[in-house]
């Protein structure tokens, strides 16, 4: 990724966290186009006061990073040695170099499978070639892997971030699977 920023290329930040927003300041101190799509009001807005995010989206649009908060994103595609970012409100697909995603140990994401949609929990980002499940993992700190636990299963799955989708903890199970807790019958003390 760093040498790409030395060619002042155009990078894609998912995500409008801690790590996303530092990867978005650095690469556009070096110059770089840079556009953050994240999917809350401001960056940091999960951990931060309204008014803290605000001021930062004031700040970094200064600096000329592109915002767009409020946008999800649908896929990213490659094609011809490029990457095209698709938003979810059916904006025109940015072309881009590079995509950097937010993820962190402890995310919930989902991703696509031969089963269909599947969920689960980061268990460790892989930064250096390891095998896994007798296949060798290319993985570096410019385009980690992720490794997942499955929700259901507690299989273990290893990722691109490019394959992956944040969800909220509040997405993860669905409320017909949630079943009432037993009443427990004894005396009180």
């Amino acid at each position: 990724m760093w040498n790409s920023a030395q060619g002042h290329q155009h990078f894609a930040i998912i995500g409008g966290g801690f790590i996303g927003a530092e990867t978005a300041a650095a690469l556009a101190l070096n110059g770089s186009r840079v556009t953050m799509l994240f999917p809350a009001a401001g960056i940091g807005a999960r951990t931060f006061p309204a008014d803290l995010a605000n001021f930062l989206v004031k700040i970094y649009r200064e600096k000329g990073v592109e915002l767009r908060p409020g946008e999800t994103v649908r896929d990213v595609v490659s094609a011809d040695g490029r990457l095209s970012v698709l938003t979810g409100s059916g904006a025109v697909a940015m072309e881009v170099i590079f995509v950097t995603h937010d993820f962190k140990v402890g995310d919930n994401v989902e991703w696509n499978s031969e089963a269909g949609r599947v969920r689960g929990t980061i268990q460790k980002i892989i930064t250096s070639q390891i095998t896994f499940k007798g296949y060798a993992v290319h993985a570096s700190n410019e385009e980690p892997q992720y490794l997942i636990k499955s929700d259901k299963t507690d299989h273990l799955a290893m990722h691109k971030g490019s394959a992956l989708k944040k969800i909220a903890r509040s997405k993860r199970i669905p409320i017909k699977d949630v079943k009432p807790k037993k009443p427990t019958t004894g005396t009180r003390q």
